[in-house]
């Protein structure tokens, strides 16, 4: 009959597995009763698979949560791009990870994302969700997990759709006779191409043929990809060339904007405190937000007002600013 003991203020169950041997594993129940509930559990799934009813994971690797995040990073998450394997220890291995896969359940999934529903966004919690539930589904690919992905049933959560004001066409010209000279390429090339920090900061001048007038996107930083993966060659706006063929002509590096000893650009490179004003301090280095100079009359008072320029803004302005100068423009994504 399945039971339970404390040992070092944890509750141990104790059940007979479905070859009819003595086993016992740490749970993270908080009562005698919800532990003895838990061994039940596993000894009605014994009961199933002596019977048939149920597989028997004869070969099945015993892990706890902890040690399948170790796999996942190690066998995945360390080639991929933007993951935080830091992020994911803090918010996930304090409730589940002296767990066995079999206890990390639907429910606890979901008490540990809503754990942190007051420090994170309904975005960032739908991101550790997508973690969660892509390191099962690796799991169960290659063997490591036998069960259900329990990932599956937990509610994305709902992102509240924002609109912010983002940088104006007309304001292009304030904007990059603000910033320092070293800096004014950078932000024009950003502004007219849409591009991303790694990929600007990962440009090479071979990847820019002013001739022909196209730019080829192939990497972010030091990776022979961009993060969506794939390579674009997009055409060069006439305002960009001049900007561009400033950055090609300082350069003393195969790259377009280094660093001053010819180095590529860390990716923590601050980018606020480009400008010649005082920035207003921004949570995202991805995000610009210079201020503009100053502007007479009520009417232009709000657009002193430092505003976004992210990647989705810097679509919406390269778009608006080619229609402003006459020239094609892609569609929007």
């Amino acid at each position: 009959m399945a039971s339970v003991f404390l040992k070092h203020d944890r509750y141990y169950a104790r059940w007979k597995d479905a070859a009819g041997h003595w086993q016992k594993t740490v749970t993270a129940c908080q009562s005698r009763k919800e532990a003895q509930r838990f061994a039940e559990d596993l000894e009605r799934k014994a009961e199933r698979q002596a019977r048939g009813l149920e597989g028997i994971p004869e070969d099945l690797p015993r892990l706890t949560f902890s040690e399948l995040l170790d796999w996942w990073w190690r066998e995945y998450g360390s080639k991929r791009r933007g993951y935080d394997l830091g992020f994911l220890k803090k918010r996930l291995l304090p409730s589940l990870g002296r767990l066995p896969l079999a206890s990390v359940t639907l429910a606890r999934l979901e008490g540990t994302l809503q754990s942190h529903a007051d420090e994170l966004s309904p975005k960032s919690l739908n991101h550790l969700r997508a973690h969660l539930h892509r390191m099962f589904a690796l799991a169960i690919r290659r063997g490591q997990w036998t069960g259900a992905n329990p990932a599956s049933g937990v509610e994305r959560r709902k992102v509240p759709r924002r609109i912010y004001e983002t940088l104006r066409a007309e304001e292009v010209p304030l904007l990059l006779a603000r910033l320092a000279p070293t800096w004014r390429p950078l932000f024009a090339t950003a502004i007219w191409t849409g591009m991303r920090k790694g990929e600007l900061l990962g440009l090479l001048k071979s990847d820019v043929d002013l001739q022909e007038g196209t730019i080829t996107i192939c990497r972010s930083y030091d990776s022979d990809t961009t993060k969506g993966g794939h390579a674009d060659v997009i055409p060069i706006a006439e305002p960009l060339k001049p900007f561009l063929r400033e950055a090609l002509l300082a350069s003393r590096s195969v790259l377009v904007f280094p660093a001053a000893d010819g180095s590529m650009r860390a990716k923590d490179t601050p980018l606020q405190g480009c400008s010649t004003a005082s920035p207003r301090p921004s949570r995202s280095g991805e995000r610009l937000r210079p201020r503009l100079p100053p502007l007479q009359g009520k009417r232009e008072a709000a657009r002193r007002t430092p505003r976004r320029c992210g990647q989705a803004a810097l679509f919406h302005l390269r778009h608006e600013a080619l229609a402003s100068a006459g020239a094609p423009a892609d569609p929007l994504p």
